[in-house]
């Protein structure tokens, strides 16, 4: 979810900021609807399966404003005479925005999150300066405008290469070939980021699954029997405790590691040890 809402949040900045033909529109309107489908889906089935609804609303209410097609709203008052056609444009334009600030807010705890994955946010920090310095020396020694150069840095630096540009002096070459290098590197970084950001997500997920298995475990277990058999172990209810606990204090000796539904469900087994 979190790179689909990047995925639009990069369609609303280009279609605020730029000037684009009516294909790219189309385009970017039909990704934009498939994409705007998978979230309402993924919102109503969140919806469906909560037990508490209102706590639901209040907990997701970015999400649901990121769902909601104002465009579309407007679009209809427009068809209805109720509102100028100047007045749709600039209406159309808040409404764009808005969604624009929602879709972030609601990607900004998981793209904070895989950021730090692998301390990632070093690796593009480094890649932009590397980048934008390449560029400054292509501009100085290839006779080419800075937009130019940039885009050049950008293209090599992918690794996509067009070769419709390319070096002639001995300081350009040895440019592009340190940022041809570094690119290949920044390539198999943000695929070992990735890699690393679901699996940490799975285990996490797997762990807060195992959680709740045990606190239910708990509820049954205490104040009916003596001992408590879990994971082909035999404890007592009070080294059961402490066991838990002592995971517990564990897990939260790496913080910031942790999703705030590992912390919820935390709090929830630490209640039900009382």
């Amino acid at each position: 979810m979190a790179i689909l809402s990047i995925v639009i949040a990069i369609i609303l900045i280009l279609e605020l900021t730029l000037d684009l033909s009516y294909q790219i529109r189309l385009v970017f309107q039909i990704i934009d609807f498939i994409v705007w489908s998978i979230f309402v889906i993924d919102y109503f089935t969140r919806l469906y399966k909560s037990k508490n609804k209102k706590k639901f609303f209040k907990k997701n209410l970015i999400d649901l404003i990121s769902i909601i097609p104002l465009y579309s709203i407007f679009k209809v008052f427009r068809a209805l005479d109720i509102l100028k056609v100047g007045r749709v444009t600039r209406v159309s334009e808040i409404t764009r925005v808005i969604r624009l600030l929602a879709i972030i807010k609601r990607t900004n705890n998981e793209l904070s999150e895989f950021m730090k994955t692998n301390n990632f946010n070093y690796t593009i920090g480094i890649a932009i300066i590397i980048v934008l310095i390449s560029a400054t020396v292509m501009s100085s020694v290839e006779n080419m405008s800075l937009g130019a150069a940039l885009w050049w840095s950008i293209v090599t630096f992918t690794t996509v290469g067009y070769g419709d540009v390319y070096p002639i002096s001995t300081l350009g070459k040895l440019t592009a070939s340190i940022l041809m290098i570094m690119g290949i590197g920044f390539i198999g970084s943000v695929t070992s980021t990735l890699s690393t950001y679901f699996i940490k997500k799975e285990v996490r997920k797997r762990k807060a699954e195992m959680i709740k298995k045990n606190s239910k475990l708990i509820k049954k277990s205490l104040g009916k029997s003596k001992i408590i058999y879990t994971d082909n172990v035999i404890y007592s209810k009070e080294n059961y405790k402490n066991e838990l606990i002592k995971d517990i204090v564990k897990r939260l000796s790496k913080f910031d590691d942790l999703s705030k539904e590992e912390i919820n469900t935390m709090c929830k087994v630490l209640l039900s040890l009382k």
